[in-house]
């Protein structure tokens, strides 16, 4: 794993700290990709405890879920979903999302 890179793609929805919508790429060694590790990434972004950390769980060849992403949720299991492309897609919003398809690019 030591090596392995993997893309975390962060679209922030606005905040009261945060007023503006932006998308924020960084790159990490997966040795490092922990829950600790995205909960640094999302406080360093202006976003609390108690403001929402969900994740694109890709669900067919061009629609995705938001699911949330919570210490119970065991991230290697977001990351053997996610392991052919080494990607993640992380969505930080102080709003509950309701469960909702959204488009993806297709996988060709």
């Amino acid at each position: 794993m030591i090596g392995e890179r993997w893309d975390v793609e962060c679209h922030c929805l606005p905040t009261e700290r945060q007023p503006e919508e932006k998308l924020v790429f960084s790159t990490l060694d997966r040795a490092d990709l922990s829950y600790v590790t995205l909960i640094s990434i999302k406080a360093q972004l202006c976003y609390g405890t108690r403001d929402y950390f969900y994740y694109k769980n890709r669900c067919g060849n061009d629609r995705a879920t938001y699911d949330e992403l919570d210490i119970l949720k065991n991230l290697d299991d977001v990351v053997g979903n996610m392991e052919h492309k080494k990607k993640i897609r992380i969505l930080l919003t102080s709003k509950e999302l309701q469960k909702q398809s959204v488009p993806i690019t297709p996988m060709k």
